[in-house]
């Protein structure tokens, strides 16, 4: 009788540890931790949590963010972001863009007055339609022209015919031949509308 209820008892342990597995993990997840209030309350706003931690479970959730002249730097979380489409970060302290580069699902982005020179993380995201970029520091846009690629099945993804791309008052420089020339032409040829002029004062020619 002892060795059943022993038993009975075991199996009962076991079971019960099987199925708190799953709560186990759940609360092993580590919370994020924000540099830049601004973009947390936009996101807090965005998922509809007002208070409590915010786990990259939750930034799945987003989709949009919109932070204008704010002054935001720190783009780190939104690496956990992979779900965005639309981003307005117009008018904030940006520099770097390395936390954009796995955002795949990205189709329009807005950094109109930033600090941006580096550009080379929109390289892979294909989906990119509308891409504003004016009033940075930028000087090879080189990485636009590699965002366009041809799958192994023959399919055109990236920057291409209808999708506009911005980049007045950068550091271009728009002397005859110039390779930025090239590259904006490369975009054109490609159906991209461009537009270019004039970039920053004593920066091209």
């Amino acid at each position: 009788m002892k060795l059943k209820l022993r038993t009975g008892i075991l199996t009962m342990l076991g079971i019960m540890l099987i199925f708190s597995i799953p709560l186990v993990a759940n609360t092993e997840e580590e919370s994020v931790e924000f540099e830049d209030r601004d973009l947390e309350l936009a996101i807090r706003e965005e998922i509809g949590k007002a208070m409590g931690d915010i786990y990259p479970s939750d930034l799945k959730q987003v989709k949009n963010l919109k932070v204008v002249a704010e002054e935001v730097e720190d783009l780190s979380v939104l690496k956990h972001c992979n779900n965005l489409k639309w981003i307005d970060f117009r008018y904030n302290k940006i520099s770097d863009l390395s936390a954009l580069s796995g955002l795949t699902n990205l189709e329009v982005l807005w950094l109109k007055g930033n600090r941006i020179s580096d550009i080379s993380p929109l390289s892979d995201l294909s989906h990119l339609r509308r891409l504003w970029l004016q009033g940075n520091n930028i000087s090879n846009i080189q990485p636009l022209n590699d965002n366009f690629k041809v799958k192994d099945n023959g399919k055109k993804v990236g920057l291409g015919k209808g999708d506009t791309v911005k980049l007045q008052d950068n550091k271009l420089n728009l002397s005859e031949g110039s390779k930025d020339l090239q590259d904006i032409q490369t975009l054109l040829d490609r159906g991209v509308e461009v537009e270019f002029h004039p970039q920053k004062e004593g920066e091209s020619s």
